[in-house]
């Protein structure tokens, strides 16, 4: 008996222990803007596009508004693209067991683009007592690779 009490104390202090050193992720989530010399409709047109051809699935498309919103993506991110938090000092995005998913926003005006990335990450998604859920904050490169291409299908 004594031997089933000593081991369910320390399964729960290893579970605390994982779970307790997350620590969030310390960037700041900031959309990405660009002024572009077209109008809305063509830069629309073009963020349309180039989400489509990313494999984006967009679920709201608001042309008088316009709003475009993408649902989550399944990507393998890394730490050039957001960060996740840590445990133990360590980047959550490191390890290759953490799973991130990737919606975006887009706010487009005559000449305007903004994009915003919203990233979820799960570590170990199908542990019940390590498993970690996670909001992951973007760095902008993922953003900045996506703004270029709308550029350039704008310029051709």
């Amino acid at each position: 008996m004594k031997k089933m009490i000593v081991f369910v104390f320390v399964i729960i202090a290893f579970n605390g222990c994982a779970t307790m050193n997350f620590n969030e992720a310390k960037i700041e989530n900031k959309p990405q803007q660009i002024y572009i010399e077209a109008g809305k409709a063509e830069i629309m047109s073009a963020t349309k596009k180039v989400f489509a051809l990313e494999g984006f699935q967009i679920s709201v498309i608001d042309e008088e508004a316009g709003i475009i919103s993408t649902a989550p993506k399944l990507l393998n991110l890394t730490e050039n693209d957001c960060d996740c938090g840590t445990s133990f000092g360590l980047p959550y995005i490191k390890d290759k067991r953490t799973r991130t998913w990737l919606s975006l926003n887009a706010i487009i005006e005559d000449g305007s683009l903004i994009l915003k990335a919203n990233i979820k990450g799960q570590y170990l998604e199908n542990d019940l007592i390590q498993g970690v859920e996670m909001e992951c904050v973007s760095t902008g490169n993922y953003e900045a690779k996506l703004i270029e291409k709308i550029k350039n299908l704008l310029n051709n």
